[in-house]
């Protein structure tokens, strides 16, 4: 007896390995991620890039990392959040995101970091 994907075959690869099934499989994987980790419909992710005019809350430029290595397509911003809490903060380019996270978002630390730094950019 064929299996399920031997009988359907032709329907799996043209949902999958074509450009517009590939543009389906990362729309769909996108709505899940945004609600299973942020609780996020893509229209309220889009709501929020809108309000903060598609550029990162901290350094107020939009993310221009690619989301591969031969990708021509810039990531999303980054839904940054208080990992204790949950809540989320902003909307933030990839490069921010991760100075936060190697600072373990810690206030302090950052604000030892700028002290480091201006006591140096000063002489």
């Amino acid at each position: 007896m064929p299996t399920h994907y031997e009988l359907h075959r032709k329907e799996i690869l043209a949902r999958y390995h074509t450009p517009k099934g590939r543009k389906y499989q990362i729309e769909r994987s996108r709505k899940s991620l945004l609600k299973l980790k942020h609780g996020l419909t893509p229209e309220e992710y889009d709501a929020l890039v809108r309000h903060q005019g598609n550029l990162c809350a901290i350094c107020w430029r939009p993310e221009h990392r690619k989301s591969g290595a031969r990708s021509t397509q810039v990531k999303c911003l980054a839904v940054d959040h208080d990992h204790l809490t949950g809540a989320r903060r902003g909307l933030l380019c990839h490069d921010c995101n991760i100075a936060l996270g190697l600072f373990y978002d810690d206030p302090l630390r950052l604000k030892a970091a700028i002290d480091y730094l201006t006591l140096f950019s000063e002489k």
